[in-house]
C-alpha cells in the first residue's frame, strides 16, 4: 500500500472534518446568540434544542460542501 495515498486520504478526511466542525460551532454560536438576544430564552432550551441541531446540520452541510472550496483555496489536494 502507497503511504502517500494513505497520508493524502487522511488529510483530506480530516481537514474537511475540522473545517466542518468549526464552521458548525461558530455559526450555531451566532445564531444562538442572536435568538437569545431577540427572545430571551432559558439556556437549557438554547442549547439541547437550538444550538446542538444547528451545530450538527451545518456541520453535516460543511462535510458535503467545502471539500471543494478546500482544494480551490489549496489547503487539501
Amino acid at each position: 500500500m502507497n503511504f502517500g495515498k494513505i497520508f493524502s486520504a487522511l488529510n483530506t478526511v480530516l481537514i474537511t472534518a475540522i473545517a466542518s466542525l468549526v464552521n458548525g460551532a461558530c455559526w450555531a454560536t451566532v445564531i444562538t446568540g442572536l435568538v437569545r438576544f431577540l427572545v430571551h430564552p432559558n439556556d437549557d432550551y438554547v442549547m439541547y434544542w437550538l444550538w446542538l441541531p444547528t451545530a450538527i446540520a451545518i456541520t453535516i452541510w460543511g462535510i458535503v460542501v467545502l471539500p471543494k472550496h478546500l482544494r480551490k483555496v489549496g489547503w487539501i489536494s
